[in-house]
């Protein structure tokens, strides 16, 4: 859940990126995030550096770098960390087959699969492929 809200937050700032800060309030509502929890995302997104926040009058959150520079792996890092996908993968001591389980190399491979990818998406990409989405329009029968 933090992830998924965690970037929705960050498409919004995104899509604003050069228009100053946005308001906490108008991102809740924005993308329907409860105001508490987008709050503490935005916290958490600010101490890795990925937001920037003012207070005051024309107060509010922009991103720290532009969209192009943010890493999916970045954001995924700051909300949720990245544990292995098991335990065993950081430390082959927490399986009882330890180093001989024929499974840790197909989990260490999808792993860095997933890695690569969050890496080599940016949020950029992701706030283009939102407008995109918008511009089709959403149509229900």
């Amino acid at each position: 859940m933090k992830v998924d809200y965690g970037l929705r937050a960050m498409v919004y700032l995104a899509q604003n990126h050069g228009r100053g800060a946005c308001l906490t309030t108008d991102i809740a509502a924005d993308q329907s995030i409860p105001l508490p929890f987008l709050k503490q995302l935005l916290t958490d997104l600010r101490h890795a550096g990925l937001v920037q926040s003012r207070r005051g009058r024309h107060g509010g959150h922009m991103l720290a770098m532009p969209p192009a520079r943010i890493q999916m792996y970045d954001v995924v890092a700051a909300l949720e960390g990245l544990p292995a996908l098991l335990d065993c993968l950081a430390d082959p001591r927490e399986c009882s087959l330890g180093i001989s389980c024929s499974q840790r190399l197909l989990w260490r491979k999808i792993g860095a699969v997933i890695e690569e990818n969050l890496r080599n998406i940016t949020l950029a990409d992701l706030a283009e492929e939102k407008r995109r989405l918008s511009e089709k329009g959403t149509y229900f029968i």
